[in-house]
């Protein structure tokens, strides 16, 4: 379970320092109680081993008796069956081999919240969204995680530091269309509601004007524009729903946390120690009484923000990020599934972040997550496909292995722990085959073999970097997502200006020089830069060699389109850097009717005829 040795992306074999393999295996040596005895996989057809002659209680309440094999038409999802001496049941998954594939087609990738029009509230939203999914006529939008945020005055600038990854942030809720759809109740002071919201929407709006995403701002105004639009909703449908939502016990708690984060003004509520059956399962069920005002609020912006995504028209890719917050709504409900001590998860030194990369965020307990059946894993990917034509998974090598940094320590002294793949990709391709939906896996970086060959044997899509790979991209493989670049990564006007290099420089982030400049050859070379070109023109030519490449997806980056110089996160900085705040350099209408916009747009739409 502990890799006391790795081989970094640059191919040397590297040790980790042995009082933090010592440290965690303290951590992994834990006893995790949980609902379920064992995880086991099946295969229709196959031998049924361990499972022959046990009954199969399946997700709709019916029963099979397993005989030698699994029988041909298993329905794919969760079961589960008690084997002699258990008292807790075992975890049966039945996925399908393979997931669905995109036809050949392009992609914009938005960081939505820098998307914002003139009539945005400070802060990118769904219907900003739509907006670029109506410019495409085609292809996919893929967006940053959407994932909520701790709840209070100031919310976390990084869709990546989530509170949870099964719930949506409701700062990319569009005001204007949730007033359009709420009837109002009857005794309602509309005009007066009207110029309260024409006001919030004015100052809101005034934000705009600021390259910086002040989201401490932004958020105050869009809240006490929603409440009140709660506070006289007279919607007697949306009402039934709400209780329908708050009827799952975990949407409850979700709602409960929100509201004591509120109260607490962002400082997130205590991990409360988890109630355990005599059996090990976690009793996780509300309390009698009726859901409070507050929560039923909180259980209406989730389903607001589902209508508003589901609105945009189905094209849409959504991320799902590495992990989650430690104070967040996700280890407060799941907290036996973390190591919540201090240690915290990233990546060791690579081509192109030399001193290695920590995230912040806690690992999950390999044990505590299994012996939960993976509910928080479940939820998280079922919520990505919610509305969905695609899911990109964020690090995916994260589902075989996880660099966990002792509190104490930093990125060189990390230890790889590893986590069952297999299993996790099936509840991925169990999620993707129920939605209909494709799979690109983020798998760059420090990416051992394995990985790369389990999404293949899926029909899952791996990710290519033009910036970074070497192969020309006509020598990618076809089962892939291509980009020129990611949010991680210096923009195209970045590289090849040499401006991103200059920040990093100014930074002291040890950038690596030698294969920057190698990689702006590279670039220059593939296209025939010619003399005089300006930064669009090459990136335009640059799309146009990209759109030709054999993977079925490409990409362009919403930064491209609008020849933005600066990243959107600069890795191994926090306070150094305005990561995930820098908006787009001119609102979004504009950007999306400028003549590189259109031409990027040109290049790749043309693998759609």
């Amino acid at each position: 379970m502990i890799l006391t040795s790795y081989v970094d992306a640059l191919g040397t074999e590297r040790s980790s320092p042995d009082w933090a393999v010592a440290h965690v295996t303290s951590l992994l040596a834990e006893p995790r109680p949980g609902r379920f005895a064992d995880v086991l996989r099946v295969r229709a057809g196959q031998p049924a081993d361990r499972l022959s002659g046990a009954t199969l209680q399946l997700e709709d309440g019916s029963e099979v008796v397993l005989g030698d094999h699994v029988p041909d038409d298993l329905p794919f999802g969760y079961h589960q069956a008690v084997l002699d001496g258990d008292r807790r049941p075992v975890l049966v998954l039945h996925a399908p081999a393979r997931t669905p594939v995109p036809e050949r087609s392009w992609v914009v990738a938005a960081q939505l919240y820098s998307a914002r029009s003139t009539d945005s509230w400070g802060h990118g939203d769904l219907r900003d969204a739509r907006r670029i999914s109506d410019w495409m006529a085609g292809g996919f939008l893929m967006l940053n995680p959407l994932h909520a945020a701790i709840p209070g005055p100031h919310p976390q600038p990084s869709p990546y530091f989530a509170s949870s990854r099964i719930f949506r942030n409701p700062l990319y809720l569009c005001v204007d269309a949730v007033l359009a759809a709420t009837p109002l109740a009857p005794g309602t002071d509309a005009e007066a509601l009207y110029r309260t919201l024409a006001d919030l929407a004015g100052r809101a709006q005034q934000l705009n004007g600021d390259r910086s995403i002040d989201r401490g701002a932004a958020w105050p105004l869009k809240r006490e524009a929603l409440r009140a639009l709660w506070d006289v909703s007279g919607d007697a449908a949306l009402t039934e729903r709400v209780d329908a939502w708050l009827d799952d016990p975990v949407n409850r708690r979700y709602a409960r946390y929100c509201v004591l984060a509120e109260a607490a003004e962002g400082t997130p509520p205590a991990i409360e120690a988890a109630s355990h059956e005599p059996d090990g399962s976690a009793i996780t069920e509300p309390s009698i009484t009726e859901p409070s005002d507050d929560e039923r609020f909180h259980a209406w912006l989730q389903l607001l923000l589902e209508e508003q995504l589901v609105a945009i028209g189905g094209n849409v890719i959504q991320d799902v990020a590495v992990g989650t917050d430690r104070a967040g709504a996700d280890t407060w409900l799941w907290p036996e599934c973390y190591v919540l001590d201090g240690t915290r998860i990233g990546c060791p030194p690579d081509q192109f972040n030399t001193l290695g990369q920590d995230w912040g965020l806690p690992p999950f307990h390999p044990a505590g997550l299994r012996n939960a059946g993976y509910e928080p894993f479940v939820r998280a990917v079922r919520s990505a496909v919610t509305g969905s034509a695609g899911i990109r998974i964020d690090h995916v090598m994260g589902l075989e292995r996880l660099f966990w940094i002792p509190e104490v320590g930093s990125p060189p002294d990390g230890v790889y722990v590893s986590y069952e793949l297999d299993e996790l990709l099936d509840i991925v391709a169990i999620e993707a085959h129920r939605a209909g939906v494709f799979v690109v896996g983020e798998d760059l970086g420090t990416v051992p073999p394995s990985v790369p060959a389990a999404l293949a044997d899926r029909s899952m899509l791996s990710y290519r970097i033009m910036s970074l790979d070497t192969r020309h991209p006509h020598e990618f493989p076809e089962m892939s997502m291509a980009a020129l670049t990611t949010h991680d990564l210096a923009t195209t006007v970045g590289l090849l200006s040499g401006s991103d290099l200059a920040d990093q420089n100014r930074l002291e982030l040890s950038p690596n020089e030698a294969d920057t400049w190698a990689a702006v050859d590279r670039l220059r070379w593939w296209i025939g830069a010619w003399e005089g070109a300006s930064h669009g023109e090459l990136m335009a030519a640059l799309y146009r060699l990209l759109a030709s490449s054999p993977s079925l997806v490409v990409a362009a980056t919403l930064e491209d389109l609008a020849q933005m110089a600066e990243r959107p996160n600069m890795p191994g900085t926090i306070d150094a850097w305005p990561n995930w705040s820098i908006g787009l350099p001119a609102e979004l209408g504009a950007v999306l009717a400028s003549d590189v916009a259109d031409a990027v747009r040109q290049a790749l739409s043309s693998r759609d005829t």
